[in-house]
């Protein structure tokens, strides 16, 4: 079952709503079981949701997945700055059974961790499904902005 289990104070119970809606649209087009992670540029969890209780490891906390997330979320940020300068707004990392995805949502950024089985993970196009969660990525760009 899909659902939020930490919605941080700078977060508005309304927009928090609207954001996790979206973020079930984007678990739609991913090829398994995701937990999603929305950060602001200061490193502070806004918003944390998913399939906690189904997907392997799904018994960890918040607090003990969260410097995952955030190393994750500076090494996206690093990557770019080791390329030149240029901006990497979006980040994968694929494992045997599972996929770590960062997305730069302007003040805020989007961690989404997915388990999936390894044939899943293997015939994954990442270029098309980037160009499948872009609108509904925007959309939740734009309700951040709100």
């Amino acid at each position: 079952m899909f659902r939020c289990c930490f919605v941080g104070r700078r977060l508005s119970k309304s927009v928090a709503a609207l954001v996790t809606g979206k973020l079930e649209q984007l678990q739609s087009f991913l090829p398994g079981l995701a937990t999603f992670a929305l950060l602001d540029n200061n490193s502070q969890l806004l918003l944390y949701c998913g399939h906690e209780q189904e997907h392997p490891g799904g018994q960890h906390s918040v607090e003990e997945r969260l410097p995952n997330i955030e190393a994750l979320r500076r090494a996206a940020s690093s990557l770019g700055a080791a390329l030149g300068g240029h901006s990497c707004p979006i980040v994968h990392v694929k494992g045997l059974q599972s996929l770590c995805s960062c997305f730069s949502l302007g003040e805020a950024v989007l961690v989404a961790l997915v388990a999936a089985s390894p044939q899943a993970v293997e015939l994954l196009d990442l270029s098309g499904l980037e160009a499948q969660l872009a609108p509904t990525l925007l959309q939740i760009r734009e309700l951040l902005e709100l």
